[in-house]
């Protein structure tokens, strides 16, 4: 059961003085409770916000199960994003809902003698490539996940001993896009091995061989889950610059007008002693 907010996103930070180049803009989007939660996203201009200017504000959930959302954007005012002396900044806000989720999973091992890596693929899910039966503390891993074809491509996720990845161990890739209008989505993750991978997780497997050792294993898991939007809604405002751009034009202006009414001037002088001296040459003639 979904429930949407009551009004769409409200923006806060907006100062009452106009904004200079190089002042620092800090406004935050909010949208009101709603099951599932809304998803924020941030326009400078009608470009996406760079992700670097961007702080996402967690907020627990309520006892009705519904979940406010906020998303902070801050950068320094630069000059050529001052359009006609103005700022434009946009927040849309998105709820979807999922309606279809498939995985892929693979455990990989610290030992050498372990068998092949272990993998459990959902017919029509997301496949994972690049992994190898073992790892060890240091060795990297480096794997991607690709969905099967849709429209529109769903959305990857990975875990690691059933827990979300971190976001810096993740690698965006753009979509895959075909002509039938189908597409697929990549995913990439990128970790160093550590020895929590191994022994920091309730969930981590062991197996013990005749060697006497411990194997010690690394859950790995991608998901692949399709959405529907089910609202969307938006605000825009407007800061302005604080410095008059239209000034600095007539300035210029003036300043041209000036070495024009100098050079007519020098042009003026110049003829007036050529007149005098021509006229005295004729009455010595």
């Amino acid at each position: 059961m979904s429930c949407l907010p009551k009004e769409g996103p409200v923006i806060t930070g907006i100062r009452a003085q106009q904004y200079g180049i190089g002042d620092l803009v800090n406004v935050t989007c909010s949208a009101g409770p709603s099951k599932p939660q809304s998803t924020l996203s941030w326009l400078i201009n009608g470009e996406p916000a760079d992700e670097s200017c961007l702080r996402y504000i967690q907020t627990p959930k309520r006892m009705d199960g519904l979940q406010k959302c906020s998303l902070q954007l801050q950068f320094n005012a630069e000059r050529h994003q001052f359009i006609g002396g103005i700022i434009k900044l946009r927040c849309t806000s998105v709820i979807s809902q999922a309606y279809s989720m498939s995985s892929e999973e693979i455990i990989v091992s610290d030992h050498a003698k372990a068998s092949h890596t272990h993998s459990v693929h959902e017919s029509e899910g997301p496949i994972i490539s690049g992994g190898r039966p073992t790892y060890n503390v240091g060795d990297l891993i480096n794997l991607t996940c690709t969905s099967s074809k849709s429209y529109p491509a769903p959305q990857l996720k990975f875990y690691i001993n059933d827990k979300e990845a971190r976001a810096e161990y993740l690698r965006y890739y753009p979509k895959v896009q075909f002509q039938d209008g189908n597409e697929v989505s990549v995913l990439g993750l990128q970790l160093r091995v550590n020895p929590t991978h191994f022994g920091g997780s309730s969930t981590t497997k062991r197996r013990t061989h005749s060697s006497g050792k411990d194997n010690q294993q690394i859950k790995l898991k991608c998901t692949a889950t399709l959405e529907k939007v089910i609202d969307t809604s938006s605000r825009e405002t407007i800061i302005g610059s604080s410095q008059q751009s239209s000034g600095l034009h007539i300035a210029e202006n003036k300043a041209v007008n000036m070495n024009r009414g100098q050079t007519l001037l020098s042009t003026q002088i110049l003829v007036l002693l050529i007149c005098c001296y021509t006229t005295i040459w004729y009455s010595r003639s």
